[in-house]
């Protein structure tokens, strides 16, 4: 098979997985309740409407890369894809990690591992494609500020912190999110954080505005379902006894602010300027 049509099998397998990951995400986040009970592992409401959001802001992130890959290339929406690849790679590797409790007799366990499933296919096939463009990524453009690529390497090892303080610390006591999280959903939350911050990192290297343009507006997607999700459960969170509940929701405040920030500077026609490093 060529390599122009493995490319275009690619974006296709991409653009199904944004699909079915925004019908998964949907009845998760508009019906928390019916997803907490018929989920592929035990969850509660506001997991079920967290996880929601993550996969329908992924989701509509998936379909705008394809769309975009298909009729711009591959050069803009490289950290899009970078993000929604590595999140069916690691979240199946979390399933399969975790397949002695996955519950298989649930209605929303499939069109999720089917979501992964295809996601995975979708970077099979990619991966190649990208590894083969990424010295042109890497010196595309004319350059961009200091403090954009700054703000993507703050935000990749923050992000990567985070993930790692889900994985090592004590996530059993509800000190952070308002109800203690289970392993599972807590290597799952580490696993999507991983996955914003791969979408981020080669970012924080790029000489062109139009990826991290891109990248921050796509990242407004499950940035903000996830905050909604939180607000809508914001009478479970016991601010005064845990007030990490603050650093749960503001982090998620701030990335929003940031990313409208950075999508309000480029729409003002900033692209337009010349900025060398």
């Amino acid at each position: 098979m060529s390599q122009e049509r493995i490319e275009a099998w690619s974006k296709t397998v991409l653009a199904v997985c944004g699909l079915v990951l925004v019908f998964t995400g949907l009845g998760l986040f508009l019906l928390p309740e019916y997803g907490a009970e018929n989920f592929a592992w035990n969850v509660s409401p506001f997991l079920s409407m967290t996880i929601g959001g993550w996969s329908l802001g992924l989701g509509v992130m998936a379909l705008d890369a394809a769309r975009s890959w298909a009729s711009n290339g591959l050069s803009r929406v490289y950290g899009s894809v970078l993000a929604v690849w590595l999140f069916a790679v690691l979240q199946l590797a979390v399933v399969v990690g975790f397949s002695a409790v996955l519950r298989t007799d649930h209605l929303l366990t499939y069109p999720y591992l089917l979501a992964l499933l295809l996601g995975t296919l979708s970077a099979v096939l990619g991966a190649p494609v990208l590894w083969r463009r990424r010295q042109l990524l890497a010196t595309q453009g004319d350059g961009t500020p200091r403090w954009l690529r700054a703000t993507y390497a703050l935000f990749a090892l923050v992000t990567l912190l985070l993930a790692a303080a889900a994985l090592t610390l004590d996530v059993s006591n509800g000190r952070v999110v308002p109800e203690p999280l289970s392993p599972f959903s807590a290597t799952a939350f580490a696993a999507f954080l991983v996955a914003l911050a791969a979408g981020a990192l080669p970012l924080a290297l790029t000489h062109d505005v139009e990826p991290a343009a891109q990248y921050a507006r796509a990242g407004l997607f499950p940035d903000i379902l996830a905050l909604a999700a939180a607000l809508s459960f914001s009478s479970t969170f016991d601010l005064a006894a845990h007030p990490g509940g603050w650093l749960y929701i503001g982090a998620y405040v701030l990335v929003a602010i940031v990313a409208l920030a950075i999508t309000w500077w480029h729409r003002r026609g900033q692209r337009q300027v010349s900025w060398r490093p």
